[in-house]
């Protein structure tokens, strides 16, 4: 490898990783909600998501995809004051 060509190689490795922080930062900031940030840091795999855009974004694909359903504490006393 000629030093020219490393020099290149250095730079390009250098803007890969640069550009692989953007990203993250980007994603994390525009793309996630507070609440769905908090359930990415509560998840066993948080350190491959931290180091990992691509990563990053299947999970907040999934966390989007996935629907929780909403247990409603008051829900039954509501239901009798329905039905007098």
């Amino acid at each position: 490898m000629l030093p020219e060509d490393k020099k290149d190689w250095k730079a390009s490795e250098r803007f890969y990783k640069e550009n692989k922080v953007k990203m993250h930062l980007t994603i994390w900031t525009k793309c996630c909600t507070m609440t769905k940030q908090m359930k990415l840091k509560q998840q066993t795999d948080h350190e491959k998501i931290c180091h990992d855009p691509i990563e990053l974004v299947l999970k907040v694909r999934n966390l989007a995809q996935t629907h929780e359903k909403v247990v409603y504490p008051m829900a039954p006393f509501f239901g009798e004051i329905r039905a007098r």
